[in-house]
């Protein structure tokens, strides 16, 4: 038997199975042949249970045909006490068998008699209250499987979710009807009368965001009536979860959210057509809109969370009340639309719990207090530092970071036992980006992580220390070769440096300053590697390198967007739209050729990745201005000619008035140029130093890079964050993803650099390819 022993409890033996399977049957003669425990879920993918897939081989009844079966085993933590502890006022797991094996089955049966056969959850085939215990079907095989948490749900899931939650709801209304009030047990639901042991979750999650946004003078307001409410905060959640005798109450689910949810998609258009809801655990009597509430705010993509609530309430109305007027609800009026959205209003602080714990993010789990604590040990040369509190939150909204996840880290500590007052530090945690295993392949291509980790604690450091008091980058308080992570410290929160607005562009004082420092950076790099035997040459990874070419089909996809809407447009026409679609088999030849280090180029280690998003900025309080900024995200640094990093800043960052002014642009080289030249002599680089026009000879010579940054690169980087974007939207080929790609170009911005640069690369011959 392959068996996990870590993640299944010690008792579920091939023996315990085959009793099950005997039940199952209904047989005594049963001969087990292959058996497989393994996990269900990656860490992080489910927080009320231990979730095994098994895989059986066996024979019935001394027959020689092979039955081969795939079942889904859900069991209670055993091995953490704190966790078993927590969740056991609670009685989940008692909870869900009893709804499973007393309940649904009902449900499914009131449904039958208005002749509604969808199936709205999974089978259960054994369960076992001793052991707590329950064995369901495998419907994976049947095709169905988790979307993804981090990219959200779309409309077409989210239909499908409320249309089996009214059936869902509007049955068990019914039910408890009919057999005089029995569902009106299963009264223990998040907040409830019997405990609060949720409370330091809650309230901390709560206080979390309430400090965060007390830095922010802008959210200053906010924070203050978050901390008003800590001590009223279970109070107000339990007079919400208390059901109400005007409203017509149903058991809801509790828990709604992607994780709970399995869907089916066609399999062609890869659009959802199904969808089976699981994981009862929380289930309550309470307010249908309690379920809407979780849902809305866990699950559904930005767009839809911001913009589309008071539709997807209408939707769910209509089919609940479809539902119980057809199954002859009588206890209680059926309420009008009106009376429903009052029952949504008084129900919103729900909303806003929700919101603030934030349950669809959740930190990887190595990230516990050990492991913080002994950072800060180290970091603050402290060996009796106690963390008495750590909160985690998501860092950055969809369109803000394609490459890794980023969390934000409250911690509260003392330095030594004896200290009274506690200190308080934020903190920022960098990872590997693991939710999508194709952008994890692509970006693992590049060594990303490995290139960022080694610049943070080898490189910055060296190039620092050359230029003395420059802040080039945020301090690191750890490098974490392990678990591919680093710990910055959090210059939003600690120092007041905030992103610039990546969709409005940098204006001409941010551009100057950004310039001014990037020569120094550039500069020092070129020394640091002359000092070191050329050891910074070593970078040769980067956007387009000779090693990889992985991020081809977000570029291929780019291009072919922009040629067609070429080809729409009046004024550019058939011309430009074949001379792009000729060009697309040749874009990473090109791209390397622009990114390889000449040997007749000044070179030097470049960012590599350097747009608006990657600099933080501080701002003077009065005019608003910009005072300083530093550098972040290091992951596609590369040894080449600094001309790469102008063309891919000038073509991603800057305003739109700015980045179609040649003369602008002609202005921050020559600046650019001056400033790097007087800091390479200040330094005594010992090589040659280009004169502006060498300058200016191999920013032309590498322009086909101007070309990539400004039809591949500026139209993801300037996605608006409502649109939900993410790196598999630029690299997918699916209809839904061709649909993104072509709406991008309905935006002005984009129309107008198609308009403006087309016409100006081609008279560079950069768009003609090979004869």
């Amino acid at each position: 038997m392959d068996y996990t022993p870590m993640d299944a409890p010690q008792w579920l033996t091939e023996q315990y199975l085959q009793q099950v399977l005997y039940r199952y049957h209904d047989t005594k003669t049963l001969n087990i042949l292959k058996l497989s425990i393994h996990p269900a879920l990656a860490k992080g993918e489910n927080f009320g249970g231990n979730i095994n897939k098994v895989n059986i081989h066996y024979q019935l009844n001394n027959s020689e045909e092979v039955v081969k079966q795939n079942f889904i085993i859900k069991t209670a933590y055993e091995n953490d006490e704190f966790i078993v502890e927590k969740l056991k006022p609670y009685d989940i797991f008692n909870r869900e068998i009893s709804i499973y094996k007393e309940v649904l089955p009902k449900l499914k049966l009131l449904l039958k008699e208005i002749n509604d056969d969808d199936e709205i959850f999974t089978n259960v085939i054994f369960s076992d209250y001793k052991r707590q215990i329950l064995i369901f079907e495998d419907v994976s095989v049947k095709g169905y499987t988790m979307a993804s948490r981090v990219e959200r749900l779309g409309r077409g899931h989210v239909k499908l979710v409320l249309k089996k939650l009214a059936k869902l709801h509007a049955a068990s209304a019914v039910l408890n009807e009919r057999e005089h009030k029995s569902l009106e047990i299963y009264d223990r639901g998040f907040f409830n009368q019997y405990t609060d042991t949720y409370k330091t979750y809650f309230v901390s999650n709560l206080m979390a965001c309430a400090r965060f946004l007390s830095h922010s003078p802008k959210y200053a307001k906010y924070a203050e009536k978050l901390f008003a409410l800590e001590s009223k905060y279970m109070n107000i959640g339990l007079k919400c979860f208390n059901p109400c005798e005007n409203h017509v109450n149903v058991l809801a689910h509790g828990d709604v959210w992607t994780n709970n949810l399995m869907f089916r998609y066609d399999s062609v258009t890869r659009e959802p057509i199904d969808v089976l809801i699981i994981d009862f655990q929380y289930a309550f009597w309470g307010s249908a809109t309690l379920d809407l509430h979780h849902f809305f705010n866990t699950s559904l993509k930005e767009t839809l969370h911001l913009n589309q609530l008071d539709e997807h309430f209408r939707d769910y109305y209509n089919l609940f009340t479809e539902t119980l007027l057809k199954l002859n609800y009588s206890s209680k009026s059926i309420p009008s639309l009106r009376t429903f959205c009052l029952e949504v209003e008084q129900k919103r602080f729900f909303g806003i719990n929700i919101m603030v714990k934030n349950s669809v993010w959740r930190p990887s789990n190595w990230v516990t207090h050990a492991y913080v604590e002994k950072i800060l040990k180290e970091y603050l040369k402290s060996p009796q530092i106690r963390l008495l509190q750590m909160d985690l939150k998501p860092a950055t909204q969809n369109g803000e970071n394609y490459a890794s996840v980023m969390s934000r880290i409250y911690v509260e500590y003392v330095l030594s036992p004896d200290d009274k007052q506690p200190e308080e530090r934020f903190l920022i945690l960098k990872s590997s980006f693991e939710n999508d295993h194709v952008v994890a392949e692509i970006l693992k291509a590049y060594k990303t992580c490995e290139i960022e980790m080694v610049m943070y604690e080898r490189i910055l450091p060296k190039l620092l220390s050359l230029l003395g008091t420059t802040k080039l980058y945020a301090r690191t308080l750890k490098v974490d070769y392990d678990h591919s992570a680093i710990i910055f410290e959090d210059l939003s929160a600690n120092g007041g440096y905030i992103l610039a607005d990546r969709l409005k562009g940098l204006d001409e004082k941010h551009i100057f300053m950004i310039l001014k420092k990037l020569a120094k950076f550039h500069a020092a790099a070129a020394v640091l590697n002359k000092s070191t035997e050329g050891s910074l040459e070593k970078f040769n990874y980067g956007m387009f390198n000779k090693h990889t070419d992985k991020n081809a089909p977000l570029f291929e996809h780019m291009f072919d967007v922009c040629a067609k809407y070429s080809g729409s447009c009046p004024q550019l026409g058939k011309y430009y739209q074949e001379k792009l679609k000729k060009l697309i088999p040749y874009i990473v030849e090109k791209g390397r050729d622009a990114y390889e280090s000449k040997p007749h180029h000044f070179s030097t280690l470049c960012h590599g990745d350097l747009w608006v998003n990657n600099m933080l900025f501080l701002y003077n309080g009065e005019d608003k201005s910009p005072e300083d900024f530093v550098f972040i995200d290091f992951q596609l640094c590369r040894w080449t000619s600094p001309a790469i990093d102008l063309h891919y800043f000038f073509n991603t960052s800057l305003e739109p008035k700015l980045h179609l002014d040649p003369n602008a642009l002609d202005r921050f080289v020559q600046f650019y140029h001056s400033n790097l030249e007087e800091m390479l002599r200040s330094l005594n680089y010992s090589d040659h130093i280009p004169n502006l026009r060498e300058f200016v000879l191999q920013l032309e010579e590498t322009r086909f890079a101007a070309v990539t940054a400004s039809l591949g690169v500026q139209p993801v980087v300037t996605t608006e964050p409502a649109e939900g974007a993410d790196l598999r939207c630029f690299i997918d080929d699916t209809e839904k993803d061709r649909k993104f790609r072509q709406n991008l170009y309905g935006k002005k911005r984009l129309q107008n650099n198609a308009i403006k640069l087309l016409p100006y690369f081609d008279a560079r011959g950069l768009l003609d390819v090979p004869c």
